[in-house]
């Protein structure tokens, strides 16, 4: 227990650091898997939690802290 909740705090450190930078061209697919442990552990143990993406999914133009603010909020 002490070492997953010293890795989330680690992860969400991380998340806080990472730059708010502007809009750019963004794969959304790696950005949602880079954040899916963390996401797993916001809706805790009594949810299973799955990523579906299409493979094919086009780039998008977005501000990537924006992006994961509105995924964090909609799973949390």
């Amino acid at each position: 227990a002490i070492n997953r909740g010293s890795q989330l705090t680690r992860q969400l450190l991380d998340l806080s650091r990472r730059e708010t930078g502007g809009v750019e061209v963004l794969e959304l697919r790696p950005l949602i898997e880079s954040d899916v442990g963390l996401l797993k552990h916001l809706v805790g143990t009594n949810i299973a939690l799955s990523l579906s993406c299409d493979d094919e999914m086009p780039p998008v133009l977005l501000s990537s802290s924006h992006f994961r603010s509105v995924l964090f909020n909609l799973v949390a």
